[in-house]
């Protein structure tokens, strides 16, 4: 039986944005080795439980996540690191993305790189940003295969999704990223829109900086992703708010959503998968957009994600 690790971005995480991707992540990996032992394994702390299953495991993934940087030994968003990296070899990223736009990369990030990701097989990247800077890093073996979470949002599924503004509008806001005067502005574009604002907290701290902006009643979700899917399987709204995680779950459940663009993540994707995102610059033109039709219809780049799924079919074995 094939022994597969996976380093999990949601275990020990605030954001369950990570959940979301993870849960994406796990399904692919088992369609394609369905007969394969899968162990979860903290991607944040690798410490030498984590080492032993990482050498004994046939394949090891890294899962989504915005978890490169340009400047590891400064910023480093999974557990590798000075102590540990000599001893861990042959990952294999899979929608993994790079964390904000950044400079050249530094010396010891190459070397970094260069020791701990797998040379034999090709890399899954979340954006061409991220395969770009794969690339600078040394690295051929890389394609753009976009977030795992999109995966399996089809045509169809883009189809069914509504044209015209929902009635109601499930909502978010971002704590580690406050910004009072902006998020003032969407509250008051969705309250001028819809008849029904419901509020996701996907992050630790988002219902509390909620209660920093107003006071208005409102249904607030348990932060929980089963929550809110069960919402969106069950209730016709659209999603505007500057979770990325929240519209794509949205997205998968048929919803029409809107995404305000506050970081690298979501303006790459939009770029290169056409997602329905927003610059936050241009909230302006927020209201003018929940106003008008527009279909979705996402670019997905399957070629690639075939490629990269096809070269482990070979490790499916029971």
């Amino acid at each position: 039986m094939t022994s597969v690790a996976i380093l999990d971005t949601s275990i020990g995480d605030y954001n369950l944005g990570n959940e979301i991707i993870m849960e994406a992540v796990k399904d692919h990996l088992g369609q394609i080795l369905p007969n394969a032992f899968f162990y979860r394994l903290p991607s944040q702390e690798i410490g030498n439980l984590s080492l032993r299953i990482m050498r004994k495991s046939k394949l090891v993934f890294l899962g989504g996540g915005n978890t490169l940087t340009s400047n590891m030994e400064i910023n480093s968003y999974w557990g590798v690191n000075l102590a540990n990296f000599l001893f861990i070899r042959n990952i294999i990223l899979m929608g993994v993305g790079w964390w904000q736009y950044q400079n050249y990369l530094t010396p010891f990030t190459r070397i970094l790189l260069q020791k701990v990701l797998s040379s034999d097989y090709i890399h899954s990247a979340r954006d061409i940003y991220t395969e770009k800077k794969l690339m600078e890093a040394g690295f051929k073996n890389v394609l753009f295969t976009g977030c795992p979470s999109l995966w399996k949002i089809s045509k169809d599924i883009c189809r069914t999704i509504r044209i015209s503004k929902a009635n109601e509008v499930l909502f978010t806001l971002t704590d580690y990223a406050k910004d009072q005067a902006r998020d003032m502005k969407l509250l008051g574009i969705l309250r001028s829109n819809y008849e029904k604002l419901i509020f996701w907290p996907q992050g630790e701290g988002d219902l509390e900086y909620l209660r920093t902006l107003t006071d208005m009643d409102m249904p607030i979700l348990k932060p929980s992703v089963a929550e809110l899917t069960s919402f969106l399987l069950k209730n016709d709204c659209d999603y505007v708010g500057t979770r990325l995680h929240a519209g794509i779950r949205s997205l998968q459940m048929g919803r029409r959503s809107i995404i305000i663009g506050i970081d690298n993540r979501a303006e790459e994707m939009k770029k290169d998968c056409n997602l329905p995102v927003i610059e936050q610059s241009r909230l302006d033109q927020l209201n003018a957009m929940i106003k008008s039709s527009f279909p979705t219809s996402l670019i997905i780049p399957h070629e690639n994600i075939e490629k990269w799924k096809a070269q482990f079919v070979k490790f499916d074995e029971k």
